[in-house]
């Protein structure tokens, strides 16, 4: 009997390494160097097509599927490799190409952004929720100015300062603090509400928008295709209202191959005018005549005031202002977005000159004072509406306005639930 039981305790004590080994082997998760998705925006349910870069070879190893707030949700069993080094000069506009596709599906997700291995994001959207709040994330915008792999379309942010002609989407994608945090933010502060969130690239159809609400834009977003302003126009003119927080709005027209998964300028042609590399909307079709304000309007004069070190609150009456007890708000307001006026005579409120847009509504309800090329420029907080049916839009030209330290302030908080809550009301 003792050789029996001492033969019993040696197949259990194998079979239990063995079980421990297994589990061990097949529960340690890898660590994600990079990636990216072929989409990186899907329907909730639909499958999400990736490839991943590991630090180290794993098989059968766990990979997670993290929340914005860095909360593991998912999770699936993948064999992971690292991928050869690249080699391609070109990367940045012919993509990093990897091997070995896999494959996850997002019936368990709400919408919002989401990271694999919480180091790929991507987008999971709602568009069927009705009479949603939709936020835009700018994808598009963020991977236009992503320097991975050497270049970007901006000078300053690219190799020798060449900016590239051609990007690809299949490079890795970082998000900033400031971009997750207010996502974190705005799902707090609307969680009681039908929030949908899409990318900047979605845009480029009409449909993503058909159970839209209220639009809400943020962060850099100066790089519009011909469909994307086309779909934002169709939007407010059928009575969708919008809040737009942005310094860069619509300024720099762009190029979508959805096919080849690539974002490029468009050559010039038909009077196109390309500066630096980019081809400027107020060049063909003034991108003010659809948002109503651009960076660079300004009127030229002898003597520039400077900033007041935050915005001027001009007309206190208006909603977005309720429970407001103060004329001033201290945030930095450079390279904020702009609005035509009348003339520099700032001794009194400046005026807005409506004769360059010919909206039903043009206000500029809160103000400071800036300086482009030697221009003097007035950004601020504005509301707009194009004619009588048409949605309202209320611009705040500032990303700073995003912030973490400046959605932390009471007052800012206070002014964007406003903005939110008066669109929705209206």
């Amino acid at each position: 009997m003792k050789i029996v039981s001492k033969i019993a305790f040696v197949i259990v004590f194998i079979f239990s390494a063995i079980y421990v080994y297994n589990r061990e082997k097949y529960s340690t998760e890898i660590e994600i160097v990079d990636g990216y998705p072929i989409e990186f925006s899907v329907d909730r349910g639909d499958n999400l097509r990736f490839f991943l870069n590991s630090k180290i070879a794993n098989k059968k190893g766990l990979v997670y599927i993290y929340t914005i707030k860095s909360q593991k949700i998912d999770s699936l069993i993948l064999d992971v490799i690292p991928q050869a080094k690249i080699k391609d000069t070109l990367a940045y506009q012919n993509g990093f190409n990897y091997q070995y596709e896999f494959i996850y599906n997002t019936k368990k997700l709400k919408s919002g952004i989401y990271f694999i291995g919480n180091v790929v994001p991507f987008l999971v959207k709602e568009i069927t929720k009705k009479n949603a709040i939709t936020i835009v994330f700018p994808y598009g915008n963020l991977m236009a100015i992503n320097n991975v792999g050497g270049r970007s379309f901006t000078e300053s942010n690219s190799k020798n300062s060449i900016p590239a002609n051609k990007l690809s989407l299949k490079r890795t994608l970082k998000i900033s603090d400031e971009y997750s945090y207010f996502l974190n933010w705005i799902d707090s502060v609307c969680s009681k509400r039908n929030i949908n969130f899409i990318s900047d690239l979605d845009l480029e159809k009409t449909l993503c928008l058909s159970n839209t609400q209220t639009l809400l834009l943020y962060g850099y977003s100066a790089f519009w295709t011909y469909k994307q302003r086309n779909c934002f126009e169709q939007f407010n003119a059928n009575g969708g209202n919008v809040l737009a927080v942005c310094s860069r709005l619509m300024n720099n027209k762009m190029e979508y191959d959805y096919v080849h998964k690539t974002i490029s300028f468009k050559l010039p042609d038909n009077g196109d005018t390309i500066i630096k590399n980019q081809v400027l909307w107020n060049k063909i079709n003034s991108n003010a005549l659809t948002v109503g304000c651009s960076y660079e309007l300004c009127n030229q004069t002898k003597t520039t005031l400077l900033s007041f070190g935050g915005y001027k609150i001009i007309s206190k009456e208006h909603p977005i202002f309720i429970g407001i007890n103060t004329n001033y708000i201290a945030i930095n307001t450079d390279y904020g977005n702009a609005v035509a006026v009348l003339n520099n005579n700032f001794a009194a409120h400046p005026r807005p000159n409506n004769k360059v847009l010919n909206f039903y509504r043009n206000e500029i309800l809160a103000y400071d004072l800036g300086v482009y090329k030697k221009g003097q420029t007035v950004t601020g907080i504005f509301h707009f509406q194009k004619s009588k049916n048409s949605g309202k839009l209320i611009v705040i030209g500032n990303d700073n306005w995003v912030l973490k330290e400046n959605l932390n302030d009471s007052l800012i908080t206070k002014i964007t639930i406003n903005c939110i809550n008066y669109l929705i009301k209206s």
